[in-house]
């Protein structure tokens, strides 16, 4: 789990990306609401970066560990 300081660094950042990603989408769906228009394609977009982002340095980080 986490073993060392730079497990925690890590994790305390991703925390805060999310946590900021979220905010974002949240509140663009909100605004989307009120004032009835699609919701903004480029946070689409951010969404969809953000996650893959994730996954590969996820998969990297597990590559790294054998």
């Amino acid at each position: 789990m986490i073993k060392n300081f730079k497990d925690i660094v890590i994790l305390l950042i991703t925390s805060g990306v999310l946590i900021l990603l979220g905010v974002i989408i949240i509140g663009d769906y909100w605004v989307a609401l009120e004032e009835n228009r699609p919701v903004d394609e480029s946070v689409i977009t951010l969404m969809k970066m953000s996650v893959t982002g994730l996954i590969g340095v996820s998969k990297f980080k597990k590559k790294k560990k054998k």
